[in-house]
C-alpha cells in the first residue's frame, strides 16, 4: 500500500495518494507503533503527497519530522535530506502557520548544499528559489538564478519560461531605454515560443505538465502586457483542466482565475470614452463581464474549500473587485444605479482584500502590489481624484521598498 501510494503521488494523483497513505499510516501506527521504520517512511510519503495536493497544513508537520529524521540518519548533505529540505521549504511557505520569512532560509540553504554536492535536483531548487524571488518582486536575483539553471539542465521548461517572465516584465517596466526593452522582449518571446513548441511534443500525453507549461507561458506574456498572446494559452489550459478534474477540485480554479485577471486588465487597458463604447463589435464589455463571472465562480470554490490558503482567498476578492471596476468603465449599458452598485461592491472587495494581503506575512509581494494597483483603478473609475492620489502614493511607496516579510536572506 505504501508503494502504491508513492506511485499515485508520482503519477500526479495526489488526492488519491493522500487518501491511501492516510489509511496505511493509521494501520501501521496501530500495529507497528509510530517510530517503526515502515511507519516513518509512510508518514514521509504522506507529507509529500499532501504537498502535491496543496494540503500544506497537513504536510508541514509530517515533512518537519521526516526532515529531522533524515538529517540525523543520513547527514545534512545526503540527497534524500536535501530533497526533503526543499519540500519542507515549500510547505513552510504556503501553510497557514508558515511565512516566506521562515521558508526563505530553507530554500537558500537547500540550494547552496545541492550545488556543493552536485545534487541531481539542483535545477529544480534553482527554479524554485527563482520563483520565490519572482513573487517577491526581486527580478534581478530571479534572472541570475534562472540563467544559471539554463546552463545546468535543458530538460526543464520551468527555467526558460521563468526567465521569459522576468525578461518580458523588465522589458515593460524595468527600463526607459528602448533598445534594452526591445532586446529583452525579443529574447523573452523567443524563449516562450521555443519552450512551448518542445512542451507540446514532449508532454502530449501528460496534460498536467502541459497545463503547467501553458500557465507559465501565459504568465510571462501577461507580465509583459501581451494579453492577446496569453489569452489562448489560458483558455487551452482551462479547457484541459475542466476535462479531467471535478468542478470543485482545488486546482480547477487556477487557469480560470488567471484568465479572468487577464481579461479584466485587458479591458481596463483599452477602455474608451462612453460614446466609443457603443460600437456593437467592441469586446471590452464582453471581456470584463466574463472576468467577473469567472472570478465569482473561483471565489465560490475557494470559500467552500476547507484547506484554502487565506491570503489566496483575499487575492481572489481583490481580483473580483478589479473585474467589477473594468465592467463599470467598459459597459455602456449599465444604468447609474447598477454602476454605483458595482462600484460599491468593488470598493468593499478591494479594500478588504488589500488590507488583509498587506497584513499577511505569507502573501506574495507581487500579489500585494497588484492589489494596490486595483485600488488606484477603483478611485479613478469612481472619479475620486483625492482618494486616487492617496492610493497612488501608497503604491509608489510600496514599489520602492522591500517589505520585511517579502524577502529574507539567510544569515551566515
Amino acid at each position: 500500500m505504501n508503494e502504491l501510494g508513492g506511485a499515485l503521488d508520482r503519477a500526479g494523483k495526489h488526492d488519491q495518494a493522500v487518501s491511501l497513505l492516510e489509511k496505511t499510516l493509521e494501520s501501521q501506527t496501530a500495529k507497528l507503533g509510530p517510530e517503526h521504520p515502515d511507519t516513518r517512511s509512510t508518514a514521509a510519503r504522506l507529507g509529500g503527497a499532501c504537498l502535491g495536493a496543496k494540503k500544506y497544513d497537513l504536510a508541514l508537520p509530517l515533512l518537519q519530522k521526516a526532515f529531522q529524521e533524515l538529517k540525523t540518519r543520513n547527514g545534512p548533505n545526503a540527497f534524500s535530506t536535501l530533497r526533503m529540505m526543499h519540500s519542507l521549504a515549500m510547505a513552510t511557505e504556503f501553510a497557514a502557520s508558515g511565512t516566506l520569512e521562515r521558508a526563505m532560509p530553507l530554500y537558500e540553504e537547500a540550494l547552496e548544499r545541492m550545488k556543493a554536492t552536485g545534487h541531481e535536483d539542483t535545477p529544480v531548487a534553482l527554479t524554485g528559489l527563482a520563483g520565490v524571488y519572482l513573487d517577491a518582486g526581486e527580478l534581478d536575483r530571479a534572472e541570475a538564478l534562472l540563467r544559471e539553471g539554463l546552463t545546468l539542465s535543458s530538460d526543464s521548461q520551468r527555467c526558460p519560461l521563468g526567465l521569459a517572465r522576468v525578461l518580458l516584465d523588465k522589458a515593460r517596466n524595468g527600463t526607459n531605454d528602448p533598445a534594452i526593452a526591445r532586446a529583452r522582449l525579443a529574447e523573452g518571446e523567443q524563449l516562450v515560443r521555443d519552450t512551448l513548441a518542445k512542451a507540446r511534443i514532449r508532454y502530449a500525453n501528460d496534460p498536467v505538465t502541459l497545463e503547467r507549461c501553458l500557465n507559465d507561458a501565459a504568465e510571462a506574456y501577461y507580465r509583459g502586457g501581451n494579453y492577446a498572446a496569453a489569452e489562448p494559452l489560458l483558455r487551452k489550459s482551462m479547457q484541459s483542466e475542466r476535462a479531467r478534474l471535478d468542478a470543485e477540485h482545488q486546482n480547477v480554479s487556477g487557469a480560470p482565475a488567471s484568465l479572468a485577471r487577464l481579461l479584466a486588465d485587458w479591458a481596463w487597458s483599452e477602455r474608451e470614452t462612453p460614446s466609443e463604447l457603443r460600437i456593437p463589435e467592441s469586446k471590452l464589455p464582453e471581456r470584463a463581464r466574463e472576468a467577473e463571472r469567472l472570478l465569482r465562480e473561483c471565489l465560490g470554490i475557494l470559500l467552500r474549500r476547507t484547506n484554502a490558503i487565506p491570503w489566496q482567498v483575499d487575492d481572489m476578492k481583490s481580483r473580483l473587485g478589479g473585474a467589477l471596476v473594468s465592467v463599470v468603465v467598459t459597459d455602456a449599458e449599465l444604468d447609474p444605479a447598477a454602476r454605483q452598485a458595482k462600484l460599491a461592491e468593488a470598493e468593499t472587495l478591494l479594500l478588504e482584500g488589500n488590507q488583509r494581503l498587506q497584513e499577511s506575512q505569507a502573501a506574495w509581494h507581487i500579489a500585494k502590489r497588484d492589489a494596490l494597483e486595483r485600488v488606484v483603478r477603483l478611485y479613478e473609475a469612481a472619479n475620486k481624484p483625492d482618494e486616487r492620489a492617496e492610493w497612488q502614493q501608497t503604491l509608489e511607496g510600496f514599489s520602492k521598498r522591500m517589505a520585511p516579510s517579502a524577502l529574507v536572506t539567510r544569515s551566515e
